[in-house]
């Protein structure tokens, strides 16, 4: 069985538009630049720690913005969760 990766298509769209570097982001979480980049690629998964402070430093900057802030769900998986957690029938 193959194992789909998930790029993290909204975190990168979120992370340009607050306007925030992979450098930055792995600083904030503590690893290197390479290794973020493989997590946001979808090759490496992330740890809940890391999901939490990357939203809240997403929604610091969005309500700064006069947006609402988001949950993980939706900045880390959007439609992906959605679609696998909605009830059949």
């Amino acid at each position: 069985m193959k194992i789909k990766k998930i790029k993290y298509l909204k975190l990168r769209y979120l992370r340009q538009k607050i306007n925030v570097t992979q450098i930055d982001f792995s600083k904030l979480i503590g690893i290197s630049r390479s290794h973020y980049s493989k997590k946001e690629n979808g090759v490496q998964g992330w740890g809940l720690d890391e999901c939490e402070i990357i939203r809240d430093y997403i929604n610091k900057e969005l309500l700064k913005k006069g947006e609402s802030p988001l949950t993980i769900d939706e900045i880390f998986y959007g439609e992906e969760v959605s679609n696998k957690t909605q009830r059949v029938g």
